[in-house]
């Protein structure tokens, strides 16, 4: 495509890198996003965590980028994680059309309540620390946990050929 003389040429994007700088930057992106003090800090906490299982900076990223969507999701509905139920964790999931996106996601949350319930006393130290206030115990976040299912989608048997 010529304009004016000069000859445009595409750029191509290229691939994106993401190390431990991009999951900070996303993570401030995201916490500013989050209205609740106890959503921003308790996905800070996860992140602290993943890291320190050793866990990629991948995962961080997709955790974090998973989780988000899950606490935006609740606080447009007017709920914290603390109120936030089994129920609302399946409603959450249902909303995506792609069942490799819902058991993705399903899967990332699990692992956020198995955190939350394996690490409660923890972090409800830390949240008073914070001033952040949660009314609920580790047997409510292991309930929630108990409540939805995360597995692989199912495989589709391949058809049966009549044989000739």
């Amino acid at each position: 495509m010529r304009s004016l003389g000069v000859a445009l040429r595409r750029v191509r994007p290229g691939p994106v890198t993401i190390d431990a700088h991009n999951v900070d930057k996303m993570l401030a992106r995201k916490k500013e996003q989050l209205r609740g003090d106890l959503h921003a800090v308790l996905m800070e906490l996860y992140i602290m965590y993943l890291r320190s299982e050793g866990r990629s900076v991948n995962m961080q990223y997709m955790a974090l980028y998973r989780v988000f969507k899950y606490l935006h999701w609740l606080e447009e509905r007017g709920r914290r994680i603390d109120c936030a139920t089994a129920l609302d964790v399946k409603a959450f999931l249902a909303g995506f059309e792609v069942e490799a996106s819902r058991h993705r996601i399903a899967a990332v949350l699990k692992g956020f309540y198995h955190f939350l319930m394996e690490h409660f006393g923890e972090l409800r130290e830390i949240l008073a620390s914070r001033g952040v206030e949660v009314s609920v115990d580790a047997a409510f976040f292991e309930k929630v946990y108990r409540g939805f299912k995360a597995r692989p989608p199912g495989t589709t048997p391949c058809p049966r050929y009549p044989r000739t």
